[in-house]
């Protein structure tokens, strides 16, 4: 591996507290200051795509910094969210193959994710993920419909997709009002709106409506940032590939949507 350029060593005591908070135990595994560094330049001196950043020493320095704490985040875990990532990503994927099992995971990784937002105080996204965990049998009963005779992607109409919209915006602020009111957490907002628009989302997905998949985009754009301030980086992480996923969801039932009107 390729020694760090002076403007890295010039920065690195700067990510010293970011580094050391990598030497913790996970597994009975100690990971000592000098090997958490070593895990971190080595995915930035063999990676090409970031080769560029060493003329831009500030930019490197901050990455660095990011990549150290989710590095942090990262060893330290735990099973529970480890489970729920995991089964959330089958989840997605399963869904935007239009695969069946999908809802099976789909009832794991909710209800995972009821304790872990309850400990996290997302009181909104622990009654979403119980609401997820319900409509993961329906989704599973209305695609099941459809074994022999597969279920058809369908277009929303524009009135009712504005209606959605409406109500979906008036019970996230009302959600979130009352959550602010109740715990004074600014972050109380965005989780009554996640909660809201989820709902629908989930109910257009269940019956094959091609538009869930741009609800859910922007749901998992506005869920990034608030689970990351609330220390569940796996989460976040989780909902940034959630949002690729639902990109690609959304491409592979178009194109289905296509042959079928064709």
């Amino acid at each position: 591996m390729k020694a760090p350029s002076k403007s890295l060593r010039a920065g690195k005591t700067e990510l010293d507290d970011c580094v050391s908070g990598l030497s913790c135990r996970k597994n009975n595994t100690k990971y000592s200051q000098s090997e958490a560094w070593e895990i971190i330049f080595s995915f930035f001196q063999t990676s090409e795509v970031f080769a560029i950043l060493h003329s831009f020493p500030n930019v490197y320095l901050y990455l660095l910094i990011m990549i150290g704490d989710l590095l942090h985040d990262v060893l330290i875990t735990s099973l529970i969210e480890w489970a729920a990532f995991i089964s959330s990503l089958l989840y997605v994927w399963l869904a935007a193959c239009q695969n069946n099992w999908c809802w099976h995971f789909a009832a794991i990784s909710s209800a995972l994710y009821v304790y872990l937002c309850y400990v996290a105080q997302l009181y909104a996204d622990t009654l979403l993920q119980v609401f997820y965990v319900f409509m993961a049998f329906v989704g599973w009963i209305n695609w099941r419909k459809g074994v022999t005779n597969t279920r058809k992607v369908v277009r929303i109409h524009w009135k009712y997709n504005l209606f959605c919209v409406a109500i979906s915006t008036v019970i996230g602020l009302l959600t979130g009002y009352g959550l602010f009111i109740y715990t004074g957490n600014p972050g109380a907002w965005a989780d009554g709106l996640i909660f809201s628009f989820s709902l629908i989302a989930t109910l257009l997905l269940s019956q094959k409506y091609l538009e869930n998949w741009i609800y859910f985009i922007v749901i998992d754009l506005v869920a990034i940032p608030l689970f990351w301030s609330r220390s569940l980086k796996l989460t976040a992480l989780l909902y940034l590939l959630y949002t690729i996923f639902a990109f690609i969801g959304y491409l592979n039932w178009l194109k289905d949507y296509k042959k079928q009107t064709s």
